[in-house]
């Protein structure tokens, strides 16, 4: 019998948003990113208010329901890993970083992670760049 190693059971499948907060709409991500922005903070080329710091991972979920989303109803397999990446490189273009082809391939491995977790890491970059 010819088994493959690999498991997709859980291939498309996302992490729990936690108790009460499966069905929360964009919009409403929106209006719960904009009460944790902090006065007079920055904005984003998209019009979304830069968040304050991420106290816990449902508030980063919140953030990149979007890209879920898209890979959900994507054929590409590494779409969640390239949107991802595509956040981490414009937030250190937007801080003026400049980056080798080694550092987006880092960039690149940590997107693919969770993307909430890449989302952290995107913010801390884009904070870091308005000290």
């Amino acid at each position: 019998m010819n088994q493959s190693s690999r498991d997709d059971t859980l291939q498309g499948v996302r992490p729990s948003p936690g108790p009460g907060r499966g069905a929360v709409s964009s919009q409403s991500s929106r209006d719960k990113q904009s009460k944790r922005s902090l006065p007079g903070t920055a904005v984003r080329r998209e019009g979304r208010a830069i968040s304050s710091p991420y106290e816990t991972e449902h508030q980063a979920l919140d953030d990149v329901r979007d890209i879920y989303e898209a890979a959900r109803g994507s054929r590409e397999r590494a779409t969640m890993q390239r949107l991802s990446t595509q956040r981490l490189t414009d937030a250190c273009a937007e801080a003026g970083v400049e980056f080798g082809a080694y550092d987006r391939s880092v960039l690149s491995w940590l997107a693919g992670f969770e993307s909430q977790q890449a989302q952290a890491v995107t913010e801390v970059i884009r904070r870091a760049a308005k000290l």
